[in-house]
């Protein structure tokens, strides 16, 4: 997907939902190569935003919550030195969770019920990076 191709992203709106029960099967080549293109995108509306796909290790990171069999999570991360940076999180982050629903993948947001200490150990924050729910 680009982002010349908005059409998939239209349709995505229309049909996504919130999902907190997953199969547990890890996701396909092909779904780990669209989703980080999504990540990889760069919107205008996104700067000092970025999310990054963390394959497995997701029972480490939501511990104690009602959400089951996640084979991966999205880690949404910001410049604190950008004074719109939780907007931008939310535009970049809703674009790949979008993305997601596009190619077929179900998912949720989670905030401020994870454990951002384990998230950060599969991030590389930079000195005024921070991970926002």
């Amino acid at each position: 997907m680009s982002m010349s191709d908005y059409s998939d992203l239209y349709k995505a709106i229309e049909v996504r939902h919130s999902t907190r029960a997953y199969n547990g099967l890890p996701l396909t080549e092909g779904h780990v190569q669209a989703i980080r293109r999504a990540c990889a995108e760069s919107l205008d509306l996104a700067k000092g935003a970025r999310v990054t796909l963390v394959l497995g290790s997701a029972g480490r990171v939501f511990t104690g919550l009602a959400i089951k069999d996640v084979p991966a999570f999205l880690a949404m991360v910001g410049d604190t030195t950008n004074p719109h940076v939780e907007e931008a999180v939310g535009y970049l982050g809703e674009y790949v969770v979008l993305a997601a629903t596009s190619i077929g993948l179900s998912t949720c947001w989670v905030s401020a019920t994870f454990k951002s200490e384990e998230v950060a150990k599969f991030v590389n924050l930079g000195p005024a990076e921070k991970i926002f729910t």
